[in-house]
Protein backbone atom coordinates (compact mmCIF):
# COMPACT_ATOMS: atom_id res chain seq x y z
CA UNK A 1 0.00 0.00 0.00
CA UNK A 2 1.04 3.26 -0.67
CA UNK A 3 0.11 6.48 1.34
CA UNK A 4 -0.60 10.22 0.15
CA UNK A 5 -2.55 13.64 1.56
CA UNK A 6 -6.36 13.71 1.02
CA UNK A 7 -7.30 14.76 -1.87
CA UNK A 8 -7.13 19.00 -2.37
CA UNK A 9 -9.08 21.11 -4.12
CA UNK A 10 -9.00 19.72 -7.42
CA UNK A 11 -10.00 16.20 -5.66
CA UNK A 12 -6.78 14.47 -7.27
CA UNK A 13 -4.78 12.82 -4.82
CA UNK A 14 -3.86 10.36 -7.35
CA UNK A 15 -1.55 12.29 -9.88
CA UNK A 16 1.64 12.15 -7.97
CA UNK A 17 1.52 9.00 -5.47
CA UNK A 18 4.97 6.77 -5.34
CA UNK A 19 5.23 3.26 -4.62
CA UNK A 20 3.10 1.14 -6.55
CA UNK A 21 2.94 -2.36 -7.41
CA UNK A 22 3.95 -3.51 -11.55
CA UNK A 23 1.43 -5.06 -13.09
CA UNK A 24 2.21 -3.00 -16.58
CA UNK A 25 0.79 -3.57 -19.83
CA UNK A 26 2.16 -1.87 -22.81
CA UNK A 27 0.94 -0.48 -26.71
CA UNK A 28 -2.36 -0.11 -27.45
CA UNK A 29 -4.68 0.83 -30.57
CA UNK A 30 -6.89 3.16 -31.38
CA UNK A 31 -11.04 2.53 -31.47
CA UNK A 32 -14.24 3.44 -30.51
CA UNK A 33 -14.39 6.56 -28.69
CA UNK A 34 -16.35 8.09 -25.61
CA UNK A 35 -16.80 11.37 -24.39
CA UNK A 36 -18.71 13.58 -21.78
CA UNK A 37 -19.79 17.32 -22.37
CA UNK A 38 -20.97 18.84 -18.86
CA UNK A 39 -22.93 16.62 -17.03
CA UNK A 40 -24.06 14.63 -20.04
CA UNK A 41 -22.31 11.37 -20.71
CA UNK A 42 -22.52 9.99 -24.27
CA UNK A 43 -22.16 6.19 -24.28
CA UNK A 44 -20.75 4.06 -27.14
CA UNK A 45 -21.67 0.54 -27.00
CA UNK A 46 -17.64 -0.97 -27.13
CA UNK A 47 -18.40 -4.69 -26.75
CA UNK A 48 -21.64 -7.30 -26.40
CA UNK A 49 -23.12 -6.17 -22.45
CA UNK A 50 -20.46 -3.19 -22.28
CA UNK A 51 -20.85 0.70 -22.92
CA UNK A 52 -18.22 2.92 -22.70
CA UNK A 53 -18.96 6.26 -21.02
CA UNK A 54 -15.77 8.77 -21.02
CA UNK A 55 -12.42 7.58 -20.24
CA UNK A 56 -10.16 10.80 -19.25
CA UNK A 57 -6.39 11.11 -18.46
CA UNK A 58 -5.42 14.09 -15.38
CA UNK A 59 -2.82 16.05 -17.19
CA UNK A 60 -0.01 15.29 -15.01
CA UNK A 61 1.74 18.18 -12.37
CA UNK A 62 4.62 15.73 -12.99
CA UNK A 63 6.16 13.64 -16.24
CA UNK A 64 6.73 10.44 -13.99
CA UNK A 65 2.78 9.98 -13.26
CA UNK A 66 -1.00 10.61 -13.78
CA UNK A 67 -4.16 9.19 -13.16
CA UNK A 68 -6.89 7.74 -15.74
CA UNK A 69 -10.25 7.92 -14.62
CA UNK A 70 -13.40 6.40 -16.88
CA UNK A 71 -16.99 5.27 -16.45
CA UNK A 72 -18.38 1.68 -18.21
CA UNK A 73 -21.39 -0.04 -17.53
CA UNK A 74 -22.88 -3.38 -18.16
CA UNK A 75 -25.84 -3.50 -19.75
CA UNK A 76 -26.01 -7.32 -20.16
CA UNK A 77 -26.99 -10.60 -17.68
CA UNK A 78 -23.15 -11.48 -17.00
CA UNK A 79 -20.76 -10.33 -14.55
CA UNK A 80 -17.34 -8.80 -15.47
CA UNK A 81 -13.88 -7.39 -14.22
CA UNK A 82 -11.23 -5.19 -15.71
CA UNK A 83 -8.38 -6.62 -14.82
CA UNK A 84 -6.01 -4.27 -17.15
CA UNK A 85 -5.49 -1.47 -18.85
CA UNK A 86 -2.90 -0.64 -21.84
CA UNK A 87 -2.01 3.16 -22.33
CA UNK A 88 -0.75 4.58 -25.51
CA UNK A 89 2.81 6.15 -24.81
CA UNK A 90 2.60 4.24 -21.15
CA UNK A 91 4.82 1.61 -19.97
CA UNK A 92 2.99 0.68 -16.64
CA UNK A 93 -0.40 0.42 -15.81
CA UNK A 94 -1.89 -0.38 -12.25
CA UNK A 95 -5.36 -0.69 -11.06
CA UNK A 96 -5.64 0.92 -7.25
CA UNK A 97 -8.42 1.23 -4.74
CA UNK A 98 -8.49 4.12 -2.36
CA UNK A 99 -9.21 4.08 0.96
CA UNK A 100 -9.40 6.34 3.95
CA UNK A 101 -7.80 5.37 7.41
CA UNK A 102 -6.42 7.81 9.87
CA UNK A 103 -7.13 10.94 8.09
CA UNK A 104 -4.44 9.84 4.94
CA UNK A 105 -5.74 8.75 1.82
CA UNK A 106 -3.80 5.09 1.02
CA UNK A 107 -3.70 3.37 -2.30
CA UNK A 108 -3.93 -0.34 -2.45
CA UNK A 109 -3.19 -2.64 -5.53
CA UNK A 110 -6.71 -3.62 -6.62
CA UNK A 111 -5.36 -7.28 -7.04
CA UNK A 112 -7.84 -9.48 -9.32
CA UNK A 113 -8.74 -5.78 -10.47
CA UNK A 114 -12.41 -3.52 -10.82
CA UNK A 115 -15.45 -6.18 -10.43
CA UNK A 116 -18.49 -4.85 -12.89
CA UNK A 117 -21.73 -6.15 -11.54
CA UNK A 118 -24.10 -7.05 -14.09
CA UNK A 119 -26.56 -4.03 -15.13
CA UNK A 120 -24.47 -1.81 -12.81
CA UNK A 121 -21.82 0.66 -13.18
CA UNK A 122 -17.76 1.01 -12.85
CA UNK A 123 -16.54 4.38 -11.92
CA UNK A 124 -13.10 5.15 -11.64
CA UNK A 125 -13.04 9.08 -10.52
CA UNK A 126 -10.57 10.79 -7.92
CA UNK A 127 -10.56 9.81 -4.25
CA UNK A 128 -11.39 6.54 -5.22
CA UNK A 129 -10.64 3.77 -7.48
CA UNK A 130 -8.47 4.63 -10.31
CA UNK A 131 -6.02 3.47 -12.61
CA UNK A 132 -2.23 4.88 -12.17
CA UNK A 133 0.02 5.58 -15.44
CA UNK A 134 3.72 5.57 -15.12
CA UNK A 135 6.81 5.02 -17.41
CA UNK A 136 5.41 7.50 -19.40
CA UNK A 137 7.13 7.27 -22.49
CA UNK A 138 5.26 10.53 -24.64
CA UNK A 139 4.20 13.67 -22.39
CA UNK A 140 0.48 13.89 -21.89
CA UNK A 141 -0.40 16.92 -22.70
CA UNK A 142 -4.10 19.00 -22.02
CA UNK A 143 -6.37 18.64 -24.81
CA UNK A 144 -4.43 15.71 -26.25
CA UNK A 145 -6.00 11.87 -26.50
CA UNK A 146 -4.19 8.93 -25.98
CA UNK A 147 -5.25 5.12 -27.42
CA UNK A 148 -6.83 3.55 -24.23
CA UNK A 149 -7.20 -0.54 -24.38
CA UNK A 150 -9.19 -2.39 -21.45
CA UNK A 151 -8.84 -6.11 -20.53
CA UNK A 152 -12.05 -7.67 -19.14
CA UNK A 153 -12.41 -11.04 -17.86
CA UNK A 154 -15.29 -11.80 -19.91
CA UNK A 155 -15.46 -9.21 -22.79
CA UNK A 156 -11.86 -9.21 -23.85
CA UNK A 157 -10.11 -6.11 -25.05
CA UNK A 158 -11.81 -2.91 -25.46
CA UNK A 159 -10.69 0.01 -27.03
CA UNK A 160 -11.48 3.53 -26.20
CA UNK A 161 -9.95 6.51 -26.54
CA UNK A 162 -8.74 8.65 -23.40
CA UNK A 163 -8.74 12.55 -23.26
CA UNK A 164 -6.15 14.36 -21.18
CA UNK A 165 -7.55 17.19 -19.34
CA UNK A 166 -6.69 19.31 -16.72
CA UNK A 167 -7.03 18.44 -13.16
CA UNK A 168 -9.64 20.65 -12.32
CA UNK A 169 -12.04 19.17 -15.05
CA UNK A 170 -11.54 16.05 -14.49
CA UNK A 171 -15.17 15.54 -12.80
CA UNK A 172 -16.84 17.55 -15.48
CA UNK A 173 -15.24 15.23 -17.81
CA UNK A 174 -16.50 12.06 -16.58
CA UNK A 175 -19.67 13.97 -16.75
CA UNK A 176 -19.90 13.73 -12.67
CA UNK A 177 -21.60 16.96 -12.14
Amino acid sequence: ACSAPSPGANGDADANHEGHADMSQTGAEAGASASASGSEVTWTAASEGLDMGPVVIGAPVTPERAALYLRVRSTGANVDTLVAIEVEGVGEVSLHHTRSSGGMMQMVHAHGGFPLPAGAELQLQPGGDHAMLEAIEQPLRAASTRAVVLHFARAGAVTAEAQVVDLTRIAEALGLH
